[in-house]
């Protein structure tokens, strides 16, 4: 595969990380900055699980309101926590998750 192409999926924007050839059809949903130093109003900046810890929200919030002072606390999360906690799979977890326990059950009643 060289290229991906797709109307205003964010696996087109993210096709570059792999190496390939990103082709939006549509508009895309958002653009990605190539790297932390291009970042810039209307540019996507990829948080991680940054957003849970209460440091990201007095970094965002100190601006416009008081906040209290950085404790340095951060959650311990396990992967995917987010996607997991707005059960937004989209068909990930069918594919990551229930796949290899299928392949494994057929392989294991082929024997």
């Amino acid at each position: 595969m060289k290229r991906v192409i797709g109307v205003s999926s964010s696996l087109v924007a993210e096709a570059r990380f792999f190496g390939k050839e990103g082709l939006f059809l549509g508009t895309p949903p958002f653009r990605i900055a190539p790297d932390r130093q291009a970042l810039r109003v209307g540019l996507h900046a990829s948080v991680v699980d940054a957003w849970a810890a209460a440091d990201f929200w007095r970094d965002l919030l100190a601006p416009l309101v008081p906040v209290t002072q950085h404790d340095g606390h951060r959650p311990v999360l396990p992967p995917n926590a987010l996607r997991a906690s707005l059960r937004q799979f989209w068909g990930w977890d069918e594919i990551f998750l229930q796949l290899p326990w299928d392949i494994a059950a057929a392989r294991a009643a082929a024997r």
